[in-house]
């Protein structure tokens, strides 16, 4: 994936708890949402996968412990990115609040 500087760095917070494809960050037409960091954490036992719109795996599947979580550092050129077009979900496998902030821009 290339680099690109484009597009605001913007925050988001996290608070889910359905088991099902949560939406964190809608889909803007025309851009790819870009995660650049996020942290995680749970209140239970529970797999999580960062997914776009439709789907398709972007992270994961991530098994996480009870307030164990997972914390994954700035990285510019980001973790990974929707298609463009689409949204940013978080799949959880059960039931269970998971909270927490995500870092992205949306990118051409």
């Amino acid at each position: 994936m290339a680099y690109e500087a484009t597009g605001p760095v913007k925050h988001k917070v996290v608070n889910v708890s359905s088991a099902a494809s949560n939406a964190i960050v809608a889909l803007v037409t025309g851009k790819k949402i870009r995660i650049l960091s996020y942290t995680l954490v749970p209140a239970a036992d529970v797999t999580v996968t960062w997914e776009d719109g439709d789907g398709n795996d972007l992270i994961g599947p991530m098994a996480l412990g009870i307030k164990g979580g997972v914390a994954a550092p700035e990285v510019q050129a980001g973790h990974q990115e929707t298609p463009a077009s689409k949204a940013l979900h978080l799949l959880l496998g059960s039931a269970v609040q998971v909270g927490g902030s995500l870092t992205y821009q949306e990118v051409t």
